[in-house]
């Protein structure tokens, strides 16, 4: 079967076996990885509830909440951790405009590289790439692991237009509009509702771990080595039926049988169960029935790799193109409700990869998967939690004011009421004390904040997100060498987890942007991202490029971990070096190859400034103040003579 009787038969038919084939090996593929990932799940959706600060009430803290004392708490250590870490790597990340920025490899490139530079982040910019890396790099922290999806996509919209057309005329009217000298107008404006591509680019999107099955016979940072990785996720036919490529989305099923969930748990989400989207209370359905989906579908996209000879073998499918037999093809489907295949072709992109890219907290080779933040710290934020509660229900039973009485000599009615004046009975002589004494309480718990100090010099060695690293210094003097040492050594440790994101995903993630604007970008959409550029960066040249260009063109400048203020830094170095060149510009210039103008926009780059040519004279400008500071001859000639001037490189000095 070729590609066009597989899109028949998946937009005709409910089911045929061509389906059955292809389920049957979906459900095996889901069947054998989530009996690996279904071990993480668990202790995901702890970290989930540890990092938020939600437990679940207890008898006790339902009888303090009745009485209006507070109920035990959990200490967000890890948010405070987390939240932390992500405002630093974040900083460094997004210290630029350009969240990708790209380096020729020779003179050649300079141009290419610009305009290949400035697309990509156009994609990156309309992708929302702030929120995107948050969560992206939120979940590596929180679970140990972070998974993106990257796919080409043009997105249309309709807009209400107005455009000029030509009317037409007839003779006659043409010649009875002569004979009254009027002119009659050969041009009408209309208005109309047109269609228009508003982004064709790379869409990035976050996906949850918990929607995430990769082959479990390699590790999750490796698993593009696998066979097979699959995404499960809550959708609806109507998101469905909009979506390109999906055929026969309105003959899937309304119900998911009930024997599917013997071959393996469906984990959508972090609630661990279907019944938030199914509207039942459970998503265990009775032996025999099925679940109901009222409106929603259970999306399930399987990417694989396959050749010409087990396509055919397995599915009888007939894999176009200039391939081998025995040469792999990533390939990608599509099943809704685990039982109507909507789609099986191609993945089709060149970088020759699955779609996804992984960043781990603290990757590990040795490990299938590894923890994050609240899982590492779990423990100790756990022992903290305790020595704070069982402080505040001690504190609660101090401030209770028992006391001991003899009813013999005191009113008890008085106490019970909570009055201020307490009457006295008959004490035959004996002093008030030995008629009523409070009870003296001792808190034992007393040393449970101290405890809680030490606690938290054993989170920050473990995290390495110290006092330095949350905004605060430790007491004692330190000079300005110090303090920039401390400062260095509590970022250090922070941007390697930065390193380990550019060089897990980050980067390859650029890599796979890189290679589908290369092979997917139309001329005429290029050419708005460019707009006025489009003779600096012609499209022939940064994306039609010649196959040796596009190996060997250009690498990604790497992620360096620097915060604005190591920027300023750096810039000063430049101020002191341009202050020396400019005591005597053209002998620096001639000697040490340097561009005086190229320095100076560099340093006004790592101050922050992003608008340096506007800060330049035009060439009118400079005409005009070259022509105020003309002398006569004579007195050129004098002064040469007397050593005063010299000819100057003027051409030099403007470049």
């Amino acid at each position: 079967m070729k590609q066009e009787e597989i899109n028949k038969d998946l937009e005709e038919n409910e089911t045929s076996k061509f389906q059955d084939d292809v389920i049957t090996m979906v459900r095996a593929n889901m069947k054998a990885s989530s009996s690996q990932m279904d071990q993480y799940h668990e202790s995901w959706e702890s970290a989930d509830r540890i990092y938020r600060g939600y437990r679940v009430m207890d008898k006790k803290d339902q009888d303090a909440q009745a009485k209006n004392e507070p109920k035990k708490i959990i200490i967000p250590v890890s948010y405070a951790l987390i939240q932390t870490a992500l405002s630093f790597i974040m900083s460094t990340f997004f210290s630029e405009d350009n969240l990708y920025r790209l380096r020729g490899r020779g003179p050649e490139d300079q141009r290419r590289k610009e305009g290949m530079e400035v697309d990509i982040n156009y994609q990156i910019s309309k992708s929302r790439a702030y929120r995107m890396m948050y969560l992206w790099f939120q979940d590596s922290m929180k679970y140990g692991v972070g998974i993106v999806k990257s796919y080409w996509t043009e997105d249309k919209k309709s807009f209400r237009t107005r455009k000029t057309v030509k009317k037409e005329i007839s003779p006659e009217a043409q010649a009875l509009a002569e004979v009254l000298g009027m002119k009659e107008e050969d041009s009408e404006v209309i208005e109309s509702i047109s269609r228009m591509t508003v982004f064709e680019g790379t869409r990035i999107e976050n996906v949850s771990p918990y929607c995430f099955y990769p082959d479990p016979s390699v590790p999750l940072a490796e698993f593009q080595k696998g066979s097979f990785v699959c995404q499960e996720e809550e959708t609806t036919k109507d998101a469905m039926q909009v979506e390109s490529g999906l055929h026969g989305v309105s003959k899937i099923p309304a119900t998911i049988p009930q024997n599917v969930f013997d071959n393996r748990t469906h984990r959508v989400g972090i609630n661990g169960s279907l019944s938030g989207v199914f509207g039942g209370n459970s998503a265990v359905a009775m032996p025999g029935s099925s679940i109901d989906m009222v409106k929603a579908v259970l999306r399930i996209e399987m990417q694989f790799t396959a050749n010409k000879v087990s396509l055919k073998e397995d599915f009888d499918y007939d894999l176009e193109g200039p391939y081998e037999d025995d040469e792999p093809i990533k390939m990608i489907t599509v099943v809704g409700n685990d039982q109507k295949v909507v789609k099986f072709e191609p993945l089709g992109y060149l970088h020759g990869e699955y779609t996804f890219d992984v960043i781990e907290y603290s990757p590990d080779h040795n490990a299938f998967a590894n923890p994050g933040i609240t899982e590492t710290i779990y423990n100790l934020q756990e022992l903290m939690t305790w020595f704070l509660n069982s402080h505040v229900q001690n504190v609660k039973k101090a401030i209770r004011n028992r006391f001991i009485g003899d009813p013999e000599k005191v009113h008890v009615e008085d106490f019970v009421a909570g009055k201020e004046f307490i009457r006295v009975k008959p004490a035959g002589g004996r002093s008030i004390d030995q008629a009523i004494k409070s009870i003296d309480v001792t808190d034992v718990t007393k040393s449970h904040v101290q405890d809680m100090s030490v606690l938290s010099g054993l989170l920050q060695i473990v995290t390495g997100i110290n006092e330095n690293a949350l905004g605060q210094y430790s007491t004692g003097r330190r000079s300005a060498t110090e303090a920039k040492g401390v400062g260095n050594a509590s970022s250090s440790r922070l941007k390697m987890h930065g390193l380990l994101a550019w060089s897990g995903g980050v980067e390859p993630l650029g890599q796979k942007i890189i290679s589908n604007t290369n092979q997917l970008r139309t001329k005429e959409f290029y050419e708005k991202i460019i707009g006025e550029d489009i003779n600096k960066y012609p499209y022939e040249e940064v994306i039609m490029m010649s196959p040796e260009h596009i190996v060997g063109g250009f690498d990604f400048i790497p992620y360096d971990g620097s915060l604005p203020h190591d920027k300023e830094r750096r810039a000063s170095y430049f101020t002191n070096l341009l202050e020396s060149m400019m005591t005597n510009p053209q002998e620096m210039q001639a000697l040490t190859g340097m561009d005086i103008q190229k320095m100076l926009g560099h340093i006004f780059e790592l101050y922050g400034v992003k608008n340096f040519d506007d800060f330049k004279l035009n060439p009118e400008q400079v005409n005009q103040r070259l022509e105020a500071s003309v002398l006569p001859d004579a007195m050129v000639e004098q002064m040469k003579q007397q050593g005063q001037i010299e000819p100057a490189n003027l051409a030099g000095a403007l470049t």
